[in-house]
């Protein structure tokens, strides 16, 4: 299932600047106020006879989550590339609820390979439930956290993944080749930076039968922008920054559940620390695959 992020690693991102730069690398956890809205387009010229029109139901999914980044940094007087490889196993349930579904994430466990200092191979121990309420078609309605740390302390946010999970569905009917639309904006820890996330989401139809175990085949195009800065007064550390992303999405017939996903993502992030500026790129290739 799905909601943001060129995929992931903004996380991962703010990390690695600041294990480079001494600094705190927890990831508690986010304050979300979503908002959807849904276009479609069916101007697609060819003839399409079959409709796909899926609903969310009750269940429980468990992903494997693979990204593979490059992250370059630079200011006046350094210069480095740093690899990172990182695994997540992450489950997901949904649970009826009256006309709507709750929804609950968890991040089981997170390893990181990488030349960086061990804090910033992340740490589940602190790891909250994420929950909340989603409509049939996946749109976010109200989300809480159970035990929320603040920016300043450690832990691992399990809202960081349900962008790419949690996928917003058509609210009607709709053929191969039609396209529809999400927006959302969400306030998320990096590090000790609140950073706020602002995503547009196009989605298309590709076709309904060449994925894994008849699912349907959908292309998510994600752009965002990013801001933030630490509430702390000795810290310092501001970012700001763009993001676009890519995915290939199997999704399955009937529940519109995410069953596997091969994606490209690039944030472009400037990091401001007590150290000075910090212009970094990142590019990740991600694959999500459920068990």
């Amino acid at each position: 299932m799905k909601t943001s992020m060129p995929a992931y690693c903004f996380a991962m991102s703010i990390c690695t600047l600041l294990a480079l730069e001494g600094c705190s690398t927890g990831h508690p956890t986010p304050s979300t106020k979503p908002t959807t809205s849904t276009r479609v387009d069916s101007t697609a010229p060819e003839v399409r006879t079959s409709t796909w029109a899926p609903e969310i139901s009750a269940g429980t999914w468990h992903y494997l989550i693979r990204d593979s980044s490059v992250v370059s940094i630079n200011n006046d007087t350094t210069a480095r590339v740093e690899p990172i490889e990182s695994m997540t196993i992450y489950t997901m349930s949904v649970a009826d609820s009256g006309n709507s579904l709750l929804f609950s994430g968890h991040v089981d466990s997170l390893l990181v390979n990488s030349r960086l200092s061990s804090k910033s191979a992340g740490d589940t121990s602190n790891s909250t439930e994420l929950r909340t309420l989603i409509s049939r078609q996946g749109r976010l309605m109200r989300i809480s956290q159970i035990a929320a740390p603040s920016c300043a302390r450690g832990g691992s946010s399990p809202s960081l993944r349900v962008s790419e999970l949690l996928t917003v569905l058509p609210n009607h009917p709709i053929r191969v080749g039609d396209k529809w639309s999400d927006t959302s904006s969400t306030t998320t820890c990096h590090g000790k930076i609140p950073l706020t996330q602002t995503a547009v989401r196009d989605y298309e139809l590709l076709d309904l039968s060449s994925c894994e175990r008849n699912g349907a085949r959908v292309r998510r195009v994600v752009s965002e922008t990013l801001s933030g800065s630490s509430p702390e007064t000795t810290s310092h550390l501001s970012a700001s920054g763009s993001g676009t992303a890519s995915a290939t999405l199997c999704l399955e017939r009937n529940t519109g559940v995410l069953l596997a996903s091969d994606g490209e993502s690039r944030l472009d992030l400037t990091v401001t620390t007590i150290r000075g500026v910090f212009p970094f790129t990142q590019k990740t290739s991600t694959h999500i695959e459920s068990h």
